[in-house]
């Protein structure tokens, strides 16, 4: 399914983008340049970045699997979103298991989901007062069965509403305001760990094993299967 939506949204996007190009060029050259374009302009290219990566791998799949550590593509992840956390006075918790068995997936891709995650896990922090603690958690380990690998994404933000749980992972749908989500971000996100063989889902906060606080109000679980030995 997002493969069609993408491919049907992308022609209007470089349509939107061009447009966007052209109102900035002349803000430059009148001295007068909105914020406000800028931020549309900075939409679009992340969302024509997101559909080109994904539609990619949609193509030809098995071109981008490869035996990977989930370590990797969590750290670089952080590494991504490192600036922005400090400005907002976030911490983030790595808790990640070594030695883990490899699992098969494309990096970028599973890199992107977990942009996705931190993505909203800030926009539901940022609106905290900076004298509260704000959290971050993200742990990778075995589960039970070990045929796969878990990672748990937690964050101390507002939560989810009880009547939006159902909703998270449907195309388009997001409570952010106009201009600061698109509503497709979990939705791909699922549909890559599901085309990876996997799980994404929400998770009972009440299962998070920490009896310190403060405790987390959302958390997300992806689980991959372990990559089989030959």
């Amino acid at each position: 399914m997002a493969s069609s939506i993408l491919h049907e949204i992308r022609q209007p996007l470089f349509s939107i983008k061009g447009y966007v190009q052209m109102l900035l060029l002349e803000a430059h050259k009148s001295g007068k340049v909105d914020e406000r374009l800028v931020k549309v302009h900075e939409l679009v290219e992340d969302l024509e970045r997101r559909a080109s990566s994904y539609l990619d791998f949609s193509r030809d799949p098995d071109d981008q699997m490869i035996p990977l550590d989930i370590n990797d593509p969590i750290r670089g992840a952080v590494r991504m979103f490192q600036h922005r956390v400090d400005k907002l006075r976030v911490q983030v918790h790595l808790e990640l298991a070594s030695g883990l068995p490899p699992v098969r997936g494309s990096f970028s891709l599973l890199q992107q989901v977990l942009v996705n995650l931190l993505q909203n896990a800030v926009h539901a922090l940022q609106d905290r007062d900076f004298s509260e603690p704000r959290h971050i958690w993200i742990r990778s380990r075995l589960g039970d069965s070990g045929k796969q690998v878990e990672v748990l994404f937690a964050d101390n933000g507002a939560g989810i509403r009880a009547e939006h749980a159902g909703k998270v992972f449907e195309f388009f749908f997001t409570t952010k305001a106009v201009g600061e989500g698109t509503g497709l971000g979990l939705a791909i996100s699922q549909e890559i760990v599901q085309a990876h063989q996997g799980e994404l889902r929400l998770w009972d906060a009440a299962e998070w094993d920490c009896s310190a606080a403060p405790r987390p109000t959302t958390v997300f679980r992806m689980a991959l299967p372990v990559l089989e030995r030959g």
